[in-house]
């Protein structure tokens, strides 16, 4: 299998990456029919497709081999599913566009200079052989930048559209120290399988009740060479099983739960340390904002589509291959 090097655009949209493969078709044929009267050429799709591979070739091609994209996943190969996720990108760059006014946005002049500097950049780091290969004109790669920072702009705009409520009892973190001393079935450093004794697990559950019932929590831990781990929990959390989560939940600052055993998985142990720990009960909040804020964004995306016809020639895009894989050249 060919390889080709290729060096990426130097631009925040884009990141480097290689390589290989022939376009070899009419770049000019129609790929997809948008809207009323759009046409995304076969050209333009190809370059997208090949480019996003070679993203995927510098990350996995490795550790995957180079029958990478031939092999199967969920019934389907990775390649089939890059491109159909290749198809939907670009569909969502079409929309964004479309909609791009609705919102006040527009490619300033200073944007669209450094789009250009960094298309002209990419075609003359490239040879013209890769160049083919990606069906990569000037014009092409320009287009997929412009597209692409109406995507971005558009998708931060609709978002920051959006009227989001988070609820305090939704975002609060609680503050805890914990022990767990496990009797669950496990594997060693050299993937051995390693089961506990019955007298190993009622050790564990002795050093438990010890931990539970001693004045100093974290004295107590490390007498018994147990660790003790801190972290936060809130409504939603997977820290703990459920019925842990439950007794932590009934602690007042400073208290401990007593030894809460829980089956084939060991003993906790959990101390309140904050009520509400300001840090990270700011950062799930924020977290559940853009949560929100992607949902409304996600909701509208869908409406855009609906608006629309978008016809996919399914003979053409079939004549898109990875079949040649993208190496970054050497550091010069």
């Amino acid at each position: 299998m060919k390889m080709r090097k290729i060096k990426a655009m130097a631009a925040m949209l884009l990141m480097g990456v290689m390589l290989l493969s022939g376009c070899g078709i009419n770049k000019n044929a129609t790929l997809i029919e948008a809207g009323e009267n759009d046409k995304i050429s076969l050209g333009y799709g190809t370059f997208v497709a090949r480019y996003t591979q070679s993203m995927y070739d510098s990350i996995y091609l490795g550790y995957m081999g180079e029958q990478m994209w031939s092999q199967e996943q969920d019934g389907t190969t990775m390649e089939n599913m890059i491109k159909q996720n290749v198809l939907d990108m670009m569909e969502e760059m079409y929309l964004t566009k479309l909609h791009a006014k609705e919102y006040g946005v527009e490619i300033s002049e200073k944007e669209q200079k450094a789009i250009t500097k960094a298309a002209k950049k990419f075609i003359k780091d490239n040879s013209s052989e890769t160049l083919k290969e990606m069906c990569a004109t000037q014009e092409i790669v320009e287009e997929y930048l412009t597209n692409q920072t109406y995507m971005n702009k558009v998708a931060k705009a609709v978002k920051d559209s959006a009227k989001v409520e988070i609820k305090d009892e939704d975002a609060t973190q609680r503050g805890v120290s914990y022990v767990h001393l496990s009797i669950a079935d496990s594997t060693d450093e050299n993937g051995a399988p390693v089961v506990l004794t019955d007298e190993e697990k009622a050790q564990q559950k002795a050093k438990a009740k010890a931990i539970a019932s001693a004045d100093d929590f974290d004295a107590a831990a490390e007498e018994a060479g147990v660790e003790v781990k801190t972290s936060t929990y809130g409504k939603d959390s997977s820290l703990f099983p459920e019925k842990v989560l439950k007794a932590a939940d009934a602690l007042k600052e400073g208290e401990t739960t007593k030894s809460i055993g829980v089956k084939d998985d060991g003993y906790y142990i959990v101390r309140l340390d904050k009520e509400v720990d300001e840090e990270a009960t700011a950062d799930k909040k924020e977290s559940l904002e853009e949560q929100k804020r992607s949902e409304h964004y996600d909701s509208v995306l869908e409406g855009w589509k609906k608006e629309i016809t978008w016809k996919v020639n399914e003979k053409q895009w079939k004549k898109v291959k990875f079949d040649t894989l993208f190496t970054a050249p050497e550091s010069e």
